[in-house]
């Protein structure tokens, strides 16, 4: 199996339901049922002051690939996106070995099996290792009210997701969030405000991986002090 990727996982399953979010609203506004929309049914009657939640998220969130705003949750600020300093990525705050299994995990996931060259089969254990997790889910807009409005609503389909996440590999998931105030090249007048995202994963290597480095490493360990050897003989050769 392939290593599991979490931000990968996180950022694609995100990708994904906001493209169902656009295709339920135009579909809804096609049908004469925007009452019926995601967005409606999230924001309705939602408004601080004059500024409306549910307007202001249609005009973040429907959009075409074409809009130079369109957004996708990316795996770090693109900096030089000069036609949109706003933007939605994902940041490992920690990571850290946790509630392991005896013996590397050996035994908790199938060998893997090939044909070798002799027309044999070949078994290679998988070791697992689980890790704990922190990742943020950093937003940044040009307005405050907009930050909130993608706050809540990407806490929203964190949280309509999270069974599809368990599934994936994202295991005991928990929310949190904060204003962020950071040190990195992000311009003074944006907004910014991170959901937290702790969880638990695994990651399972093949036995493989580790039999072949060590092979190597002896291999080049027997040629460098061959060499060593050799050269010290000529340098004695050469005195006498």
């Amino acid at each position: 199996m392939a290593v599991f990727i979490p931000e990968i996982k996180i950022a694609e399953t995100l990708n994904n339901i906001l493209t169902i979010i656009r295709n339920n609203h135009n579909d809804a506004i096609t049908n004469g049922q925007e009452e019926r929309s995601l967005l409606y049914l999230l924001f309705k009657n939602t408004a601080l002051g004059r500024y409306d939640f549910y307007e202001n998220a249609k005009h973040l969130i429907i959009t075409t690939p074409q809009n130079p705003k369109h957004l996708q949750v990316k795996l770090s600020y693109d900096q030089n996106d000069a036609g949109n300093v706003s933007g939605i990525f994902l940041s490992l705050a920690s990571d850290s070995n946790r509630n392991d299994s005896l013996f590397i995990g050996e035994g908790d996931n199938e060998e893997l099996v090939f044909d070798n060259v002799s027309g044999q089969n070949e078994y290679i254990k998988q070791y697992t290792r689980r890790f704990s997790t922190t990742y943020q889910l950093v937003i940044i807009t040009e307005n405050k009210n907009e930050t909130s409005v993608l706050y809540n609503l990407f806490r929203c389909m964190i949280i309509a997701c999270t069974e599809h996440l368990a599934l994936e590999g994202v295991s005991n998931l928990k929310l949190g969030g904060q204003d962020l105030r950071v040190n990195m090249a992000v311009p003074d007048r944006l907004f910014m405000r991170a959901i937290t995202m702790n969880f638990e994963y695994e990651v399972v290597t093949p036995e493989i991986f580790i039999q072949d480095i060590f092979t190597k490493i002896r291999v080049i360990a027997a040629i460098d002090s061959s060499d060593h050897y050799a050269i010290e003989d000529d340098s004695d050769s050469d005195s006498n």
